[in-house]
């Protein structure tokens, strides 16, 4: 039975590796090479070398282990090259000052301490507490521990500011928050990756307690490897498929024109930034009145004067007036502007200073006065509130109601029902 617990899960590892090489092979090569592919395939070569070893020195017999496999400490490249992933994929926060190769010293610093110092797997340096927790950890082992820990935090706090960053940009862009804009598939890689790596800790953390005799859970060894490889394989075949399946908006496709419209705000990692620190903060919906501060320097080379902007602003609002293009819930600002036929950064621009609003805002502003129109017309009052909504242009039921409140100051039924009592 021994035997079936413990190599048995090993061999499951080689299930495992061809998802990670079909993974690599197909975010490597595909026609165009972008750099945040190249970081995804690293991420999985990564995953990869860590499994690899795991069932390599299950079978390595000399104790004495070859340089390759004295490098063990895979786990501080994964929060790396998820962040670096992430950060490229959305073209996000190209003012960080740290290289990208400095992401990688703590890893190299480490590896090379151990191919250098330490070649006797008997050693108590290679008691680590991530890799078998039901050994006593040497102090070298609660280091690596600590430096796993830190890492994963450090790069888990980026990877949501930047995330929190790219959707609430999206408001200079879109009309309407659709999933495909929003990235939820990357969202699901991210909390995918980091539920993994979570309930690998808290089960590393209670075989510990058990081990003092703190908890009595009857924990085996056995155990842990079916969590660890069972979890490992899911988090692998879930992320690839995501990466693999990958959607990548206009937005983002459009990258001169993306990085032209996105007034950038600077994330300061250390959280010393109280615009980033008010960003994260809100909703998409709740944020509002961050403009007009942001985009002055942004603006002050565009070339566009008052006079532009207001013959801009007025085409503007006699096109949304008298085409009704707000009803399209896929309107954003790259069709706008080719409708005015002015570039995306000038709209952009008398959207932001003159209305004092973003993209979102402005359009779904006409929406709400197309529903307001709607609910006091006899004739739409069969119709149910929602499909108002809908054939207005919304495609969201929160988006709407947020909308509608601050509006009005009433929710949409209490709206109908005072203008039916009149």
């Amino acid at each position: 039975m021994k035997f079936f617990d413990i190599e048995i899960l090993r061999i499951v590892g080689f299930a495992i590796l061809p998802q990670i090489f079909f993974a690599i092979a197909f975010l490597l090569f595909k026609r165009r090479i972008e750099k945040f592919n190249v970081y995804g395939a690293c991420f999985f070569v990564s995953i990869g070398l860590l499994l690899l070893r795991e069932i390599i020195v299950f079978y390595h017999s000399n104790p004495i282990y070859p340089i390759g496999l004295r490098i063990f400490v895979y786990p501080l490249l994964l929060g790396p090259m998820l962040y670096l992933y992430t950060k490229n994929l959305l073209n996000i926060n190209k003012n960080d000052k740290m290289q990208d190769w400095m992401h990688f010293v703590t890893f190299a610093l480490v590896s090379g301490i151990y191919i250098v110092f330490y070649s006797d797997s008997r050693s108590e340096a290679y008691q680590i507490i991530a890799f078998d927790p039901f050994l006593h950890p040497s102090w070298q082992g609660r280091f690596i521990g600590l430096l796993y820990f830190l890492s994963f935090v450090f790069y888990t706090k980026k990877i949501i500011s930047i995330m929190k960053i790219y959707v609430s940009e999206l408001k200079y862009f879109y009309s309407t928050m659709r999933v495909d804009v929003t990235l939820s598939w990357l969202y699901a890689v991210i909390i995918v990756f980091y539920s993994v790596i979570f309930i690998l800790g808290i089960m590393v953390i209670l075989i510990r307690l058990q081990s003092v005799g703190f908890l009595e859970l009857e924990l085996q060894r056995a155990d842990f490897q079916k969590i660890f490889w069972t979890l490992i394989g899911f988090c692998v075949y879930v992320t690839s498929f995501f990466m693999i399946q990958q959607n990548i908006p206009e937005i983002i496709q459009s990258r001169e024109e993306f990085s032209q419209l996105n007034t950038k705000i600077d994330l300061k990692d250390n959280g010393s930034n109280e615009q980033v620190s008010n960003i994260e903060a809100s909703s998409i919906e709740n944020q509002s009145q961050l403009i007009p501060n942001e985009t002055k320097d942004k603006y002050k080379k565009s070339g566009l004067n008052e006079s532009q902007k207001l013959t801009i602003l007025q085409n503007l609002q006699n096109t949304l007036e008298v085409d009704r293009l707000y009803l399209d819930e896929d309107i954003n600002l790259k069709m706008l502007a080719s409708r005015l036929q002015v570039s995306v950064n000038h709209l952009s621009q008398t959207i932001n200073e003159t209305m004092d609003k973003n993209f979102y805002q402005f359009i779904n502003e006409y929406r709400i006065e197309e529903v307001l129109r709607k609910l006091e017309d006899p004739s739409s009052k069969e119709l149910n509130i929602l499909e108002i909504a809908f054939s207005s242009g919304f495609n969201s039921k929160s988006s709407f109601n947020n909308f509608f409140k601050k509006k009005t100051g009433m929710s949409p039924s209490e709206y109908r029902k005072k203008i039916q009592t009149h």
